[in-house]
């Protein structure tokens, strides 16, 4: 469609209407009176438009959301409050707009939110604080941005997360403690990074953990050793800049899968079979 503006007031009388989807159109802006009725709408995709423009009231009639799109637009900031009434959404995605910031209480009030989808924004940072009210999330996604370090505490409260996303940035480093407390952790996106040396106990305590790929960073130690939970079995580090390539002719490649079978009862699992430059020892504890 072709659609440009909505009339305020528009769906005021769709008061049983649970979805709507305005994706594809060309929307520039969203009033205080959008989607003023919609009581009882679950679902609003308004992806792919040209939002640039959005009431902080605009949502304040839609208190029954639980999926929210707004990917794909042309949105640069979003005023404190914006979500404050949604408090049963469950997933936000504003991935592909072009938000440089985002205030430390913007997602505040969303308690019952599972997935957050900011990728392919221009993020440089992000305060410490602005997670922590999100005990439910389990998916978040913030790979295509253009982070260069995380504040140790940025996912300390997020201990339900399952699945971070943190491909594609400008990170040169993380702090060792930057993933203590996500016990519920299973996979981690790491690659397309600047990563120049990784800490052996960065993933010790994650207990839930099984996928970790870091392709592409800037590694150059001679040795890696890391300490890894027992539930890992799939570890990425592949390109010719760092010390987990190999190529054909040697048989061997960078995807390391420990087997608990052949493991030794010292629980210390050790690739021996690689050249001395690329030693790469795992702690199974």
């Amino acid at each position: 469609n072709a659609i440009v503006t909505i009339e305020p007031k528009l769906f005021s009388k769709l008061v049983n209407l649970e979805e709507l989807g305005l994706g594809s159109n060309k929307i520039e802006t969203l009033s205080a009176d959008t989607f003023t009725g919609l009581v009882n709408l679950k679902s609003l995709d308004l992806c792919n438009n040209q939002i640039n423009i959005i009431d902080p009231k605009a949502f304040d009639h839609v208190v029954n959301l639980e999926t929210l799109k707004l990917s794909y637009n042309k949105i640069a900031s979003l005023s404190d409050g914006i979500f404050d009434s949604l408090l049963k959404l469950e997933s936000l995605s504003l991935d592909g707009n072009q938000l440089t910031t985002l205030s430390s209480n913007l997602f505040e009030k969303l308690i019952n939110l599972k997935g957050l989808f900011l990728s392919s924004n221009q993020l440089t940072s992000i305060y410490p604080k602005t997670f922590n009210t999100l005990t439910k999330l389990d998916t978040l996604f913030l790979g295509s941005n253009k982070f260069t370090s995380f504040d140790v505490d940025t996912f300390k409260l997020v201990t339900n997360l399952n699945k971070l996303y943190l491909e594609r940035n400008q990170l040169e480093t993380l702090d060792p403690q930057i993933f203590s407390t996500l016990t519920n952790l299973v996979e981690i996106y790491l690659f397309d990074n600047k990563l120049k040396t990784i800490d052996p106990y960065i993933f010790k305590n994650l207990k839930s953990l099984r996928n970790i790929l870091m392709e592409h960073n800037e590694i150059k130690q001679d040795k890696i050793e890391l300490y890894l939970p027992e539930s890992v079995t799939f570890l990425l580090f592949k390109d010719s800049n760092n010390p987990f390539y190999y190529d054909e002719e040697n048989h061997l490649d960078s995807v390391i899968r420990p087997n608990p079978i052949s493991r030794p009862t010292s629980s210390k699992w050790t690739n021996t079979t690689r050249p001395a430059s690329g030693t790469v020892q795992l702690n199974f504890k």
